[in-house]
């Protein structure tokens, strides 16, 4: 997994955890680990399809990037069981890894990854298109008018 309980307890305090992890009040004296980790299983399948285009996964050795990406958003997935309340800047912060993600993808954030893994490194950009010989504006009829 890409985040710890530790690292999330740096986000959301312990007995707020437990709160967001626990649904029976009887038993609020620990987090369900259970469920940290369904929403952080989720977090890395997210962080994974995003990144899946550009790096070969699994990750071998997680960035702290990553980490924090996905701390932030198995924050925000835990405080969406209890949705009346979810304070601003756990949402921002979701927002945030979010656009996070989507720029690792384009390729204009580039990973820290130990040169000694080559396997790690990025895939080369590639494009598609949709256009063929057949339609381009300047063809070889267009320019075969003005040769004489």
């Amino acid at each position: 997994m890409y985040c710890s309980i530790s690292e999330i307890e740096n986000i959301i305090p312990e007995d707020e955890l437990i709160n967001l992890t626990v649904d029976d009040p009887s038993n609020e004296s620990v987090v369900n680990v259970q469920r940290f980790n369904d929403v952080s299983v989720y977090a890395d399948e997210l962080i994974n399809g995003y990144l899946r285009a550009r790096y070969t996964l699994p990750l071998k050795c997680v960035p702290a990037l990553i980490s924090k990406l996905a701390a932030d958003i198995v924050a925000y997935r835990l405080h969406l069981r209890r949705p009346q309340d979810i304070p601003e800047h756990i949402s921002e912060n979701h927002k945030l890894a979010i656009r996070t993600l989507q720029e690792l993808q384009k390729g204009n954030i580039i990973l820290d990854l130990p040169v000694e893994n080559p396997d790690m490194q990025p895939i080369k950009s590639s494009y598609l298109t949709n256009k063929n010989n057949n339609s381009r504006i300047f063809n070889d009829s267009y320019f075969n008018q003005y040769r004489g």
